[in-house]
């Protein structure tokens, strides 16, 4: 649930002669609009007229417009799923109070996103990017991450590889967004973080590492005593079959040491040495991953 402090005591405004307009007839124009988003020729056009409706339309509205984005599903194409998830985020950013109040439900419908088998790439990733747009705009108002991240943290730990990966990469963006976190949320995502290491899906690994890169740089100081912690499955992480794995490896050992150089200093010879296992790697992309992990740990 939200905590309480995140309604603000300020009268909704009244509605301009504009938004009054505007307001009548919303649902169909928003409904119409996306059904043309699955024109490429007119896509680029009916995007930039959608965001103006986001921008534009009065606070009272802004449930309806949510309604209409999460009325998306696999009858539509995905251009228009890919949209109305990224309209939720510019919908945060024009109307971040209205917003909160019902980010139960935009991020639920964003994890139904990322359960769909049927969502492609590009709809994941506008999830991603909107789950950090999300976090962007409405951390101050509702004044903890914990409502982003239970969400997320359920999903990520379902065993589907597609679906772990796109939930690795919303916590991911979630993380970067949200800064500094409190020591229960510190646990909770350790411990979710380091079982995943160790048994999430094999495809997943690389946007796992990423996740676990994202929690140790952006999350503050309370992440420091669970820093120790990820040096060995980051060191086992450089032996994977899958060269995505140990490119991602060897990028967030350089993450790891740079963000808690104290902290991982019993850790360090085995880091660099992992690194220096990767510089004789079958994959190009490892090796220069590789390199410049190890001429950042080793300055």
């Amino acid at each position: 649930s939200l905590p309480p402090h995140w309604r603000s005591n300020m009268p909704t405004p009244r509605r301009s002669a504009g938004q009054e307009q505007l307001g009548t007839g919303l649902k169909q124009r928003v409904l119409t609009a996306l059904s043309r988003l699955e024109d490429r020729a007119t896509q680029a056009t009916t995007w930039a007229e959608l965001c103006a409706l986001a921008h534009d339309v009065h606070e009272g509205d802004v449930p309806t417009f949510i309604d209409c984005l999460l009325r998306t599903n696999r009858n539509h194409s995905q251009l228009a799923r890919r949209d109305s998830v990224r309209l939720l985020g510019v919908l945060a950013r024009a109307h971040p109070r209205v917003v909160a109040g019902h980010l139960q439900r935009v991020m639920g419908a964003v994890v139904g996103f990322v359960r769909d088998k049927e969502s492609g790439k590009d709809v994941r990733e506008a999830c991603a990017s909107t789950v950090g747009e999300l976090v962007t705009c409405l951390h101050a108002e509702l004044g903890t991450p914990a409502p982003f991240l239970k969400p997320l943290l359920a999903l990520i730990s379902e065993q589907v590889e597609a679906q772990q990966t796109a939930a690795a990469a919303c916590l991911t963006a979630a993380l970067r967004a949200a800064g500094p976190l409190g020591d229960d949320v510190t646990a909770r995502l350790h411990g979710t973080i380091l079982r995943l290491l160790h048994q999430g899906t094999l495809g997943a690994q690389p946007a796992l590492l990423a996740a676990a890169g994202a929690f140790l740089e952006a999350s503050g100081a309370s992440v420091r005593p669970y820093a120790p912690s990820l040096a060995a499955p980051l060191v086992s992480a450089c032996a994977a079959s899958h060269f995505g794995t140990r490119k991602a490896a060897a990028e967030q050992i350089a993450v790891a040491v740079r963000a808690h150089t104290a902290a991982l200093t019993g850790h360090h010879s085995r880091l660099v040495e992992a690194l220096r296992g990767l510089k004789a790697d079958s994959s190009g992309a490892v090796r220069a991953a590789a390199a410049q992990a190890l001429e950042e740990v080793t300055r």
